[in-house]
């Protein structure tokens, strides 16, 4: 409602000045919009870039050939658009398959799919533009043109510009791929116990991304657009490609055998994995027109000079498994292998790993018979293990550097070390323990299945901060060891199971906590560096007020998913201020982030799912469902939104209703004429319960009888729906940036 909006802005303090003329100004400002709304102006910004969006899904698939070859294809294709207007993403693909079997002895298999992607961003910008403009803005002029952009508020010197007129320019934000993959399957059984098993698989992609900012746009409006060179830099493209591939491949020789109640089964292979990648970009400055948009028009390089890079991986590694069971009820496992990565330095790119289970099926000893009628199955199981990880990019343990572009020496170009290098960088190793049990009761009519499990990462591979003495902002290092351990239980029990009628519904719980046990200087270092941030903060020149945010800090003894905050009493009702807790316990109106403890955690106590799923006489009904239960989170949405909303844009309506405005006022938010930014609180720490209708999918088979008579096989007719609905304790916005949708598919699946 505009008129509660420009309510707002007075109670805001937007409308008073000391400054006589400003004051006149200001009273100026007020009376036009105050004109606007009385005269019926209450636009309904949010709706503008909207629209309901239909998409299209389709595949065939085709095969043929005999006993010893067969060949198959397969074409799909996907018109996806967005519920942004004009946004679009279409799918093409094919696929080719061919295989050949001797004598059910040697199978070769080949599989080559090249997919396709056009991806067109909305014109009409991000949603979080239509979300912040005053409902008292017209669209349209008094001509029927649509308006530029709006008039400078009385209280910032920020221009607000018309999302719908700059959705009416040429801009472009447009992306595209072409990807294609070949797996090559070679299938040897030697005899009844050997087989020799491989496959080779080599992919490759392209992207493309092409960006353009049309010269009319309003954000060319300001004065440093309008003298000197600033004329003449007008229009952006923006011009990306990239070309990656990666090639696996693995081969593995197996040995299985049944010795009486014994049975052995061995396993020895190896495998190597390839990453490459390249890519180029560039930004273009200055175009005369906004339908002259290739970027040969552009007037110069935006940095001086295209930038590019590459970057190449490897790892390879061997493995042995060996397993055996006694009777089918005891069981021992045993598994090794060792991995080696271009990643790490030289000294450390290899690393062994392994792991020893054991299992016992009580149910099949023979003193189990009489217990079979009401628990038919029951299983024990144990593993201890370690697994290794090396999730950074390829020469992060490496010195790079960059060529210095930007100057030519007598002997040609300089370089400039841009990446600090540490030679003795190891694999990330995560050691684990878990105990399983799995049961099954009245003929499994009944089945829950629960496990615990203990991991500890010693190694962790993080960046870490360094002095800017060093001339480098960070490097990766070894870090620290964190532990993780929880259970999980998950059920299912069949409420009917007849030939024509099967329902049951199923569930899930698990519950984890992780907890710091080791942090290195560096981490220590680098939680210093977040608090005198968060002390310390001040907006540059020209720009707005960056909300504050909790940030991740790592402490020996608590979570990685630990939320830091000053505690807080609340909002004094006598002069709208908040007032915290040092860490003795005195108040204070003073913020320290000396003072921050733990006031929360977003990992949940417990989370899971449930659901059903039904069968009748072709019918098939699945719905699912997500919850979670214990967790907090930081509500930054009343601190962008509320709190530290900016009053000269459009807000959320408990800016007028929920904040302090007078001596006597009990609020949960503080002065709506403070300046003042809300630092990390623990007022906006609030818990967090959730439940959300995930999927519901409904399908029909059609009778054998009806479709033999049009020569099919098959024919299925499917409905589904996701994200049906969300209930949580914490009210906060989703879909901001784009907004959220809820999608409905209806399929028709017919086999010949």
């Amino acid at each position: 409602m505009p008129g509660k909006k420009l309510e707002a802005e007075v109670a805001g303090g937007l409308y008073e000045s000391e400054d006589p003329y400003t004051q006149q100004q200001l009273r100026m400002d007020y009376a036009d919009r105050l004109k606007r709304i009385k005269s019926g102006v209450d636009t309904y910004w949010l709706s503008q870039p909207l629209e309901v969006a239909v998409g299209h899904k389709h595949s065939l698939y085709v095969e043929g050939g005999d006993k010893s070859i067969r060949y198959g294809i397969d074409l799909n294709y996907q018109a996806n658009p967005g519920v942004m207007k004009k946004s679009t993403r279409d799918r093409f693909g094919v696929g080719f398959l061919l295989s050949y079997n001797l004598n059910n002895k040697l199978l070769f298999r080949n599989k080559l799919t090249v997919d396709k992607v056009n991806s067109k961003e909305s014109p009409y910008g991000s949603f979080r533009d239509y979300a912040t403009v005053n409902p008292y803005e017209r669209i349209y002029d008094d001509n029927g043109k649509l308006i530029e952009s709006y008039a400078t508020h009385v209280a910032t010197t920020a221009r607000y510009l018309n999302p719908l007129y700059e959705a009416s320019l040429n801009h472009k934000n447009e992306t595209a791929y072409t990807s294609w993959t070949d797996n090559f399957d070679f299938d040897w059984f030697i005899n009844d116990h050997f087989r020799l098993k491989a496959r080779v698989t080599y992919s490759e992609r392209t992207d493309k991304q092409e960006q353009f900012t049309d010269p009319r746009s309003g954000k060319y409006n300001e004065y440093d657009y309008q003298v000197g060179d600033g004329v003449l830099k007008k229009g952006e493209a923006y011009s990306m490609w990239q070309k990656s591939s990666d090639l696996e491949m693995n081969a593995v020789f197996s040995y299985n055998q049944m010795f009486g109640n014994h049975f052995v089964n061995a396993v020895i292979g190896a495998n190597m994995q390839e990453s490459r990648y390249e890519n180029e970009s560039y930004s273009v400055l200055g175009f005369p027109a906004g339908n002259m948009d290739y970027i040969s028009f552009g007037n110069a390089y935006k940095d001086q000079v295209p930038s590019g890079e590459e970057g190449l991986s490897r790892l390879a590694g061997a493995f042995l498994n060996v397993n055996y069971t006694y009777n089918n009820i005891y069981m021992l496992d045993f598994s090794g292998r060792l991995d080696g990565s271009s990643k790490f330095g030289n000294d450390k790119r290899y690393a062994p790993f392994g792991s020893l289970g054991i299992g016992w099926n009580i149910h099949n000893e023979s003193f189990w018979e009489a217990c079979k009628g009401v628990m038919s199955r029951f299983k024990v199981s144990a593993n201890i293990g370690s697994l290794g990880k090396a999730s950074f990019e390829p020469y992060e343990a490496q010195d790079v550097y960059n060529y210095y572009r930007g100057q030519w020496y007598a002997g040609g170009l300089g370089a400039i070390m841009n990446t600090l290098g540490n030679t003795d960088l190891q694999w990330e190793k995560t050691e684990t323990f878990d105990i399983n049990l799995e049961t099954g009761f009245l003929n499994d009519l009944i089945t829950v299945n629960a496990s615990y499990y203990l991991k500890r990462t010693k190694d962790l591979v993080s960046s870490i901060t360094l002095p800017l003495s060093s001339g480098f902002e960070s490097y990766r290092d070894n870090l620290g060891e964190l532990e993780n351990k929880g259970f999980e239980i998950s059920a299912r029990a069949y409420l009917l199971r007849k030939n024509d009628a099967v329902v049951n519904v199923f569930g899930s719980m698990a519950h984890n906590k992780n907890i710091i046990k080791k942090i290195s200087n560096s981490l220590e270092s680098y939680n210093k560096k977040v608090d005198d941030e968060q002390d310390n903060y001040k907006p540059g020149w020209g720009e707005d007020l960056e909300t504050a945010k909790p940030l991740v800090q790592f402490k020996e003894g608590q979570s990685t998913t630990a939320i830091y905050a000053v505690r807080s009493l609340g909002i004094n009702p006598m002069n709208g201020k908040e007032l915290f807790y040092d860490l003795d316990g005195n108040l204070t109106y003073e913020w320290s982030a000396a003072n921050k403890v733990v006031c929360g955690d977003t990992e949940p106590k417990v989370s899971g799912s449930f659901g059903a799923n039904a069968d009748w006489k072709g019918f098939n009904l699945n719905v699912s469902f997500l919850y979670q239960l214990g967790g907090q989170v930081y509500n930054q949405t009343l601190v962008d939104r509320v709190e530290d909303a900016d009053l000269t844009r459009n807000v959320d309506e408990r800016v007028l209703k929920g904040r302090w405005q007078k001596p006597g006022d009990h609020t949960f938010f503080k002065d709506i004429a403070s300046e003042d930014r809300t630092e990390v609180t623990s007022r906006f720490v609030q818990d967090e319960n959730v439940l959300e209708f995930k999927s519901l999918s409904l399908s029909y088979s059609f009778p054998q009888k009806w479709i033999k008579k049009m020569y099919m096989e098959r024919m299925k007719l499917t409905f589904q729906m996701e994200d049906i609905f969300r209930i949580s304790t914490v009210k906060r916005e989703r879909g901001l940036d784009y907004p959220f949708a809820r999608t409905f598919n209806f399929g028709l699946q017919v086999q010949f």
